[in-house]
């Protein structure tokens, strides 16, 4: 299905889309075509050019990339267009911008917080831009102009647009590595404070707005400040862990080890052949992929690897 693209594939795609942009007058059928346009040029973006159609089949193609491919992209981002009920816009500029960034990188590898990050920059995640100012209602961030933020629907049902939060104040978690719907402001990150049973739905998680952690604090994930990472437990200058290390998460191991969930511990990413656990880090455990049933699994090539 995916296709190695081509210069001339890459600049007729954003062409249309920057004429598409610029003499529509947002009716529906004109943002439906600017949908298929970008969802059949992402498709065929050097990002998939390795990637087969067996590997679309795999349930983890979507949780790596997002979608599956052209008509699935398409289905998704109109059903997303259609219940904002006017609240969401085709954004043609950042359409353009994400289809260069997926054309500049190279098939395949894990899909890392910073490969996130990078799509994100790039305006792959504001395809469909919010429009919703401070104070509108609001069902998702997603509905919100950029740099606003939608909380969590109260018991009225209802939501609205808000600045991010503040030096501690409480933030909402799941925006927490979000770009264009930041959950803290500027400088400070929306890190876990603790769970307690005292809520409508325990368990409850509460987060609050802090300075990114220095050297010698403890931490469990990325709360660390620029040029520190969390190793060992603590935040620490240098690199990652190697083989053997202790890890958490897949950031707390160096380049081209994966974290054994299971056992905390940062390993070498598995070849072809070698045997998995398909419910432990099945993303990333193998090089490929880890396929099989239950916990028993193999790994296998996956989209070049």
């Amino acid at each position: 299905m995916y296709r190695p693209s081509t210069i001339r594939v890459l600049l007729s795609g954003a062409a249309l889309l920057l004429v598409v942009g610029a003499c529509g007058s947002g009716d529906d059928g004109e943002t439906s075509a600017q949908i298929r346009q970008f969802c059949s040029s992402f498709a065929t973006t050097a990002a998939f050019a390795c990637c087969q159609p067996a590997d679309t089949n795999e349930p983890s193609f979507a949780a790596r990339y997002r979608f599956v491919n052209s008509s699935q992209c398409a289905s998704f981002l109109s059903a997303q267009e259609s219940s904002a009920s006017g609240r969401q816009a085709f954004d043609a500029s950042a359409a353009q911008s994400c289809l260069a960034h997926l054309n500049g990188r190279q098939c395949g590898g894990p899909v890392t917080k910073e490969v996130l990050r990078a799509e994100q920059e790039a305006g792959c995640y504001r395809v469909l831009t919010g429009k919703a100012a401070e104070g509108q209602q609001c069902t998702s961030s997603d509905d919100c102009a950029l740099g606003l933020v939608c909380p969590p629907v109260r018991e009225t049902g209802l939501a609205f647009c808000a600045k991010p939060a503040t030096l501690n104040q409480v933030c909402y978690g799941q925006q927490a590595d979000s770009i264009d719907h930041p959950a803290c402001d500027p400088g400070l990150i929306c890190s876990f404070i603790e769970q307690t049973s005292v809520c409508p739905s325990p368990p409850c998680l509460t987060f609050k707005c802090v300075p990114p952690f220095e050297s010698g604090d403890p931490c469990n994930g990325t709360e660390c400040a620029k040029g520190l990472v969390c190793k060992d437990g603590s935040c620490q200058a240098g690199e990652p862990n190697g083989a053997g290390g202790k890890c958490r998460i897949l950031e707390h191991c160096a380049t081209g080890l994966y974290c054994d969930t299971a056992s905390e511990t940062c390993g070498q990413r598995k070849n072809e052949g070698d045997s998995c656990t398909v419910g432990n880090n099945a993303l990333y455990e193998c090089k490929g992929i880890c396929k099989g049933a239950g916990d028993s699994g193999t790994c296998a090539a996956f989209c070049g690897q």
